[in-house]
């Protein structure tokens, strides 16, 4: 599976430039963007036909190279909610 999703990140990382289903991110994971993020990524996955849309940490959204992070998803906090508890429920 993690060889999967490394050719899907260097595919994507690709494009010439960001498009409505594809957010990059480096180090941002604000709870309340990265919120609005999925739900702008899913509308415009929707009216673009695509089955997913993509938000992936540790590219430059200018340049597309990859650059890493220091984001892990599973450690992150809203409010002393784990953030995928608090984006379930937002």
């Amino acid at each position: 599976m993690i060889g999967n999703i490394d050719i899907l990140v260097k595919e994507l990382s690709k494009l010439p430039k960001e498009v409505g289903w594809v957010e990059f991110k480096h180090n941002n994971c604000e709870p309340t963007m990265v919120g609005e993020d999925i739900s702008a990524l899913a509308n415009s996955a929707t009216l673009n036909d695509r089955d997913y849309a993509y938000m992936i940490w540790g590219i430059d959204d200018k340049t597309h190279e990859i650059i890493g992070t220091k984001v892990r998803l599973q450690m992150e906090k809203k409010g002393g909610q784990e953030l995928e508890n608090w984006l379930c429920l937002s």
